[in-house]
């Protein structure tokens, strides 16, 4: 029985404690696997950390295996590429302290310019530290209540779009077509599956500028047809028609609409998925895309257009 096999079985029977020592007795000895080159050890590290059930476990896991490479290996190898450890550090942070998922996240992003720096190469915005910080630059705690709004946003809106735009897939395109067919009311319905045919055709043709415009224009229409005609409401408190209001204001009409009991978003990880839109939508002015940490870039536009899609997918399933 080879030892990767005892890997397995250690595994299966949910002996974690087995499986990390293992993995970190591999890395000791670099035999096997590569301690300076994360393609050969990530998978590992990446099996354990699944099979681990409670978050703060396994962000204890990743914890102390920044710590074993710090204290052990480095001491052996000298710098060790660490951003695949202090990504997943902030992507389990993300589901208790975005603050703090943040930092982790930098340090990662910091681990990928030092990499990049040494390999003489060019590719540090198509990182996954860079796109998830991009994402939530600014998220923030307060934007979920209750807390359980933060962990579906985090653990199924969220990776089901930065997943899809790794692997270069589409969600489902039939079942957002369904979805969009339950949300949007009849009378608007014609234009909103336009809008969303032509943003699905700029994203698979990469066009980073265009998917963000037209996600925006699509969110628009999807809110005027739900305020004007499920809700009635033809005008905003200065007496301003509804047609002439722009993605922003249309929330602050949804926002006054939840106030007097009348949701527009079925919840907060949809409304934070949505509003998240606005917030790519605004950066299009070249003034604001300046101001930005984080550029935008074409996975980023990808990601954000398949967020989109995710929060439809949930929101049909949540109407009332």
């Amino acid at each position: 029985m080879t030892e990767m096999t005892s890997f397995d079985r250690f595994l299966g029977a949910k002996d974690f404690i087995g499986a990390e020592s293992l993995f970190k007795k591999q890395l000791l000895e670099a035999e096997i696997i590569d301690p300076s080159n994360d393609r050969t050890w990530a998978q590992y590290a990446n099996q354990i950390s699944r099979e681990i059930e409670k978050i703060d476990d396994r962000c204890a896991f990743w914890l102390r295996l920044s710590q074993f490479f710090e204290n052990d290996l480095e001491t052996k190898w000298g710098h060790l590429h660490k951003g695949h450890i202090f990504f997943w550090l902030g992507l389990t942070c993300l589901l208790e302290d975005v603050a703090k998922a943040k930092i982790w996240l930098e340090k990662a992003l910091e681990e990928d310019r030092e990499l990049e720096r040494i390999r003489g190469t060019k590719n540090l915005e198509n990182s996954s530290a860079y796109v998830t910080l991009c994402l939530i630059e600014r998220i923030e705690d307060s934007h979920f209540n209750p807390d359980v709004e933060k962990q579906k946003f985090f653990k199924e809106l969220f990776p089901r779009s930065f997943d899809a735009a790794i692997f270069g897939q589409e969600i489902d395109p039939e079942r957002i077509k369904k979805s969009i067919t339950n949300i949007v009311p009849k009378e608007s319905l014609d234009q909103a599956l336009e809008l969303k045919r032509e943003l699905d055709m700029v994203s698979r043709q990469r066009l980073q500028t265009a998917t963000i415009s037209l996600a925006g224009s699509f969110l628009e229409s999807v809110l005027l047809g739900i305020l004007y005609y499920k809700h009635s409401h033809k005008t905003n408190s200065k007496g301003t028609d509804i047609h002439g209001l722009q993605l922003g204001e249309l929330f602050k009409e949804a926002d006054l609409l939840a106030a007097k009991g009348e949701k527009v978003f079925p919840s907060d990880s949809i409304e934070a998925s949505c509003k998240t839109i606005h917030l790519f939508r605004n950066r299009l002015h070249p003034g604001n895309e300046l101001k930005q940490k984080y550029k935008l870039t074409e996975r980023v536009a990808v990601t954000v257009k398949n967020l989109l899609d995710s929060a439809l997918l949930d929101w049909s399933k949540n109407l009332p």
